[in-house]
């Protein structure tokens, strides 16, 4: 673990904060990452073809095909769709059905029917509309809802966070695996509207040992571009704010240190609920060396998991 007073010769000067790359968008689809680079591990997790549409989702090895999900007692949102895109509501099941609806990136309180199909290896849920109406979606842009109340007042979530903890003390791909959602992966930014970089559940045994270099966007003081690995980049700094003993977690509450630049918090991880760990940081630097990430947090059948890690420094 790096102690948190290595933070600003190690961290702000290497660029771990600002930047800013703009969503392309504009165009209904079934949607895009157009900001994001989706990792594509040997399960074939995604594929993004030229018109912008997932043209494959291979599923987690911890969901059936089959598996029964979208229920009609439980309530939906849309998540991982850019704030100038859209999630199509389709007539059938695919891309090949005609549009009927198109929802909004930060869509809550969606219904499902309980009916659901398998569109090659995509799997696509029917939702109620209104006016006694119907349409599909492709079910990797839905997301349980939790009331925050609940969510803040559970105690799996609590154990969660400390199962990250451990898995980042000892570098465990294993456990960071148990830990990141099934359904969604691992979306991770390390600068403020920079770029989004989404690893399969899978990927998770590899992030610690990986040192392939991914471009994790731009320092808004110096123009440099942020590049590096997992291991390199996200899980020191990470490791350093959760380790420390004045790290402090606030539920659904976006505690931040002095900054000069746009925190806007990502639209396409914002229907997942988070815990926020703000390292205030040390008098020695003016407080100035702190750093926050926030753990976005979706739960799969009951059960809550880790979907993205947000990073915010000075």
């Amino acid at each position: 673990m790096l102690p948190p007073n290595t933070l600003p010769s190690l961290f702000i000067l290497a660029g771990l904060v600002g930047g800013c790359t703009a969503g392309v968008g504009g165009e209904s689809r079934d949607p895009s990452f157009s900001r994001t680079d989706i990792a594509t591990p040997a399960d074939g997790v995604a594929f993004v073809d030229a018109d912008g549409t997932v043209a494959a989702t291979g599923a987690s090895e911890r969901i059936a095909a089959d598996e029964p999900y979208y229920h009609p007692e439980r309530l939906y949102a849309v998540v991982l769709v850019e704030e100038d895109d859209v999630l199509n509501v389709r007539a059938g099941a695919g891309t090949t059905h005609p549009i009927v609806q198109t929802l909004g990136p930060e869509s809550v309180e969606l219904t499902a029917s309980g009916r659901q199909e398998m569109v090659g290896t995509q799997r696509w849920v029917e939702i109620l509309l209104p006016g006694s109406r119907s349409g599909w979606v492709n079910s990797f842009y839905l997301t349980e809802m939790v009331p925050p109340a609940s969510f803040c007042g559970d105690s799996q979530v609590q154990d969660l966070l400390v199962e990250l903890e451990m898995a980042l003390r000892e570098q465990s791909g294993e456990r960071l695996f148990g830990v990141v959602s099934p359904r969604h992966g691992l979306t991770v930014q390390v600068v403020p509207r920079g770029r989004l970089h989404r690893f399969d559940d899978t990927e998770a045994r590899g992030l610690f040992s990986s040192r392939e270099s991914i471009d994790w966007g731009t320092h808004p003081y110096t123009g440099e571009a942020l590049r590096g690995s997992f291991a390199d980049v996200v899980a020191p700094d990470l490791s350093a704010v959760v380790e420390h003993p004045n790290t402090s977690d606030t539920c659904n509450t976006m505690e931040l240190g002095g900054h000069a630049y746009d925190a806007t918090f990502p639209t396409e991880l914002a229907n997942f609920n988070y815990y926020s760990l703000h390292f205030a940081g040390t008098a020695e630097y003016s407080n100035m060396d702190w750093s926050t990430w926030i753990v976005g947090v979706e739960y799969s059948e009951g059960v809550p998991y880790v979907a993205s890690l947000t990073h915010f420094a000075r």
